[in-house]
């Protein structure tokens, strides 16, 4: 398990879509104002919220700033 205050929210990139929240397995996230807060203080850290972000406003502990992956097969209109 790892902190979640550890990741940080790029508020100016984030468009509200929820995507981070619906896809969390931990239920770790939930949308405030249109904007994702993770309302829990450990993950498991399967960074799907930083890998499925569409606008890249999701960061971890700033070192995850390239590279995110969505295996094609995978469904994000859930």
């Amino acid at each position: 398990m790892k902190k979640t205050s550890l990741f940080k929210l790029n508020s100016d990139k984030c468009i509200g879509c929820g995507l981070c929240s619906r896809q969390c397995p931990m239920e770790a996230i939930s949308m405030k104002e249109n904007k994702p807060v993770w309302v829990k203080s450990m993950c498991t850290l399967c960074l799907g919220c930083f890998h499925r972000c569409p606008a890249a406003a999701i960061d971890y502990d700033y070192s995850l700033r390239n590279g995110q992956y969505v295996f094609p097969d995978i469904r994000l209109d859930n």
